[in-house]
């Protein structure tokens, strides 16, 4: 028996939700403010997070789609920027809590569940990740495990606040049909 290492084409993002998840019809009360989201952009350390969960085989994606799918849209590299993702919070009025490391706005803690499916051992360890990633500048990262069936009726009822989501190419243009 040989064991062969055979490249995946797998996109893995993290999908932020802009409606309330408690009220569909409102904007979410964290995630809606676009400082919000590139803070947390800034915040993630892309590199550690791929070495440390797929090991020296996982790439950064340096696009939205895998690249033989397509070669001509590449986004420039975003290292992580902890200074300006504090900055940006502080912006949005996020204040830290130096004593509790936590960041409050009129109250209320900055916080995320963020939804994650049991099945994907990868997701999970990623998840924790960005959950330390983001404890860095003061955001609350909620783990919420739960089976796949039960992500996906969260995801379509919109009753989350972001997900990782996973995305396997087939190599080959008809792929993009998941899209």
């Amino acid at each position: 028996v040989h064991v062969l290492r055979w490249p995946s084409e797998e996109n893995c993002f993290l999908l932020f939700n802009l409606r309330d998840p408690t009220h569909v019809g409102r904007a979410h009360p964290v995630l809606a403010d676009w400082r919000v989201r590139r803070a947390v952009e800034l915040a993630i350390d892309r590199h550690a997070l791929v070495q440390s969960v797929l090991g020296p085989t996982g790439r950064v994606a340096q696009g939205p789609l895998p690249s033989p799918l397509l070669d001509s849209v590449f986004l420039p590299d975003k290292p992580a920027d902890s200074a300006q993702a504090a900055h940006l919070l502080d912006e949005a009025g996020w204040r830290l809590d130096r004593r509790a490391g936590r960041r409050y706005r009129r109250g209320r803690m900055l916080r995320m569940r963020l939804l994650v499916p049991t099945s994907s051992k990868e997701r999970m360890a990623a998840a924790v990740l960005l959950q330390e990633q983001l404890r860095k500048v003061g955001m609350d990262v909620q783990i919420e495990a739960t089976e796949m069936n039960t992500s996906v009726d969260y995801l379509l009822s919109g009753r989350f606040d972001a997900t990782l989501l996973n995305l396997n190419w087939e190599p080959s243009p008809t792929s993009a049909r998941q899209v």
